[in-house]
């Protein structure tokens, strides 16, 4: 069973020793696995299918085990998210709502830094009456990015003095080193180029005076 929680400020609880359960260990596991770890009581369970680049991940991180773990192992992935307090899912995104229905039938809080698909909107009502928070988009983009803008917009609201807000453009990225710049994209990869790729498909959706 998971341990009791003590109290921590009004309405929170923080459980005495931590137990996250990331899935998936490629490109961008690493900050969070070293971030998570600055916190004492903290621990994180590697988990993966790819055992090599997995367990460069955990090397020189004692609090950070791996496990061997195919993410359409249902039996599998419930055992292991019964087991820990909360779950990072870094697979790929398509396989964020499976992971999201094991959380939810274990009360497990799930973090992701993937967009808010369909099927995962579909999920909202279960997870609110399972008392399970499905928190996506909390990556760079998205993620820092909506935290930053609504900052601004909040900044703006806060200065009572009747300013509006005319537009709002956000970028996110910037131009590699030329060294870095070694494939046909031109692309410093920081994550799955498949994911990269995948992403320039997407559509865009913006509104431009008024419209």
């Amino acid at each position: 069973s998971k341990e009791p929680t003590t109290p921590a400020g009004a309405g929170a609880t923080v459980r005495k020793n931590r137990k996250v359960l990331l899935l998936g260990s490629g490109f961008v596991a690493a900050p969070l696995v070293d971030y998570l770890l600055r916190t004492e009581g903290n621990g994180v369970t590697i988990a993966s299918n790819v055992h090599d680049e997995a367990a460069r991940l955990s090397r020189g991180r004692a609090a950070a085990p791996v496990v061997p773990l195919d993410v359409h192992d249902a039996a599998a992935l419930s055992r292991l998210v019964r087991a820990h307090d909360a779950v990072v899912s870094f697979v790929p995104a398509p396989l964020h709502p499976a992971v999201a229905e094991v959380c939810i039938a274990e009360k497990t809080n799930l973090v992701t830094a993937s967009y808010v698909s369909p099927a995962m909107s579909a999920l909202h009502d279960r997870a609110v009456a399972a008392g399970v928070t499905l928190l996506n988009e909390v990556g760079l983009d998205p993620g820092i990015d909506h935290m930053t803008a609504a900052r601004r917009f909040d900044e703006l609201r806060l200065r009572g003095d009747g300013s509006r807000l005319r537009s709002f453009v956000s970028w996110c990225g910037g131009l590699p080193a030329p060294e870095a710049s070694d494939n046909p994209l031109a692309y410093k990869f920081s994550w799955s180029p498949r994911g990269v790729l995948l992403a320039g498909l997407n559509s865009a959706t913006f509104r431009r005076d008024g419209k």
